[in-house]
Parts: structure tokens; sequence; C-alpha cells
């Protein structure tokens, strides 16, 4: 392959992968939101491969006196488009049905747009009934959703 060849499908800025990037982005911001109510495969799937793991961890020092906690994290929840809030508000009853001492929310909870988060708020919300509250997790910094 020469240089030029290289330069034009640079995965980073070459044109073949500019032109893919603002095709993705068309399409899911202007064309997938009106097919989103009769064609959704990400609701498909996740209510399809969702699953739950269960971990059991011991600090050292952890005080014998002291119950363990339950700890519920949650990741990746990707809500906006191609996410109806009905699959989310199964997935989180389901996951509620637990009793988590404390739930934390570690990132990614918009794929797109921060507003998209907005039609989810109130079925998110039943997670900072947690006995200890929720925690959303962003980078550096912890806020608390009590």
């Amino acid at each position: 392959m020469t240089g030029k060849e290289r330069r034009r499908i640079n995965p980073n800025k070459g044109w073949i992968k500019l032109l893919e990037r603002n095709a993705d982005i068309v399409i899911s911001r202007f064309l997938y939101p009106h097919m989103a109510s009769f064609w959704s495969p990400y609701c498909w799937l996740l209510q399809k491969r969702f699953s739950l793991g269960e971990i059991t961890v011991a600090p050292i020092g952890w005080p014998q006196d002291v119950a363990p906690l339950r700890i519920l994290l949650i990741t990746d929840i990707h809500t906006g488009v191609f996410l109806h809030v009905e699959t989310l508000a199964k997935i989180i009853e389901s996951l509620l049905q637990h009793n988590p001492d404390m739930v934390v929310i570690g990132g990614d909870i918009v794929s797109g747009h921060s507003s998209d988060i907005e039609p989810f708020l109130k079925k998110l919300a039943p997670l900072s009934h947690a006995r200890l509250g929720a925690w959303y997790c962003y980078g550096n910094h912890d806020y608390f959703g009590g």
C-alpha cells in the first residue's frame, strides 16, 4: 500500500473514515429516531443479553461486627434514541429486587446529547431509594443522588 492510499483510509483522519463517521452521525441523529418506534435492535439485544453478575469482596480490616454491604454497580446504560424507556424500567425493577444497600452508576449514562437522559429520569429515580442512596461516578467526581 502506498503512502497516499494509507492516508485515504487512515482510521483517524482518512477521507473514508471521515465519510463513515459523518454517515453514522447523520443516520443515528436524524434517521434512526424516526425508525426507533418500530425497529429497535439495541432494546431487543439488551433484553435478551442482559445479565447480573454477583461477587463477594472481603476487604482486609473490615470490622467483624459490621454487616456486609450489597452494592449494585450499573454501567453503560446509554440512554438516548437507541433505548426505550420501558426497557430500562424493566431492568431497573429487576435489579432493585436484590435490595441493594447502595447503587453506583459508573459512567456512559447517555449515548448522545446530555438532554437525552430526561425521558429516563423517572425510571432511574427508584435507584436512589437504596438505603445508602445512589451515586453517579463520572471521571474524577462523585455525585450523590439521594
